[in-house]
């Protein structure tokens, strides 16, 4: 299975299934697109640089004839993965019953130090070979997390019986995934 048919089959399926679903449910609206095109921005000049760095240095790699192309480093799938999954997620997300109401944003500074330990401890992994992927990743997650947490925090937890099982079981789904498209 090359990359795009892996991402139609375990992106693409479920998006649509997904957006269907929020269609019938009339939850494609202005306010929730408008937010996850603006996430999908965010998450593709995030991930960019830090897949570029990944595949330069060899902690990942893609066979030629898997691929349809590159920009980069990076196969041009690749881009559409972070695009799509973050559509994933947002429509899955736009189904849950988040009230609009939206709060004025409040700044916990103690909050961000879970984040920043991560990014600490990315980078004590990074000493190691062995140790370079969860590294990265996790030095890589630290300032998103960090940012989240800290302005977030309130929100995080007073809807934390909303967001985690569909976290939890979409992150489970694409790591399996991620495992079978490596196997």
């Amino acid at each position: 299975m090359n990359y795009f048919e892996f991402l139609m089959v375990f992106v693409g399926v479920p998006l649509v299934i997904i957006l269907l679903i929020a269609f019938r449910k009339g939850k494609l609206t202005q306010f929730n697109i408008s937010g996850i095109l603006v996430l999908s921005l965010i998450a593709l000049v995030y991930t960019t640089p830090w897949d570029n760095y990944l595949i330069f240095r060899g902690v990942w790699t893609y066979p030629p004839d898997a691929v349809v192309g590159k920009l980069g480093y990076v196969p041009l799938e690749e881009y559409g993965f972070m695009i799509l999954q973050t559509w994933l997620a947002g429509f899955i997300f736009a189904l849950l019953p988040f009230s609009r109401e939206i709060t004025a944003l409040q700044f916990y500074p103690l909050a961000s130090l879970p984040a920043f330990f991560l990014g600490a401890l990315g980078c004590f992994l990074l000493m190691s070979k062995s140790g370079t992927y969860a590294g990265l990743i996790l030095v890589w997650a630290c300032p998103p997390l960090a940012l989240q947490w800290s302005l977030g925090l309130k929100a995080l937890i007073s809807t934390f019986k909303l967001w985690f099982v569909p976290w939890v079981l979409l992150t489970m789904y694409l790591c399996l995934a991620d495992a079978f498209a490596i196997s």
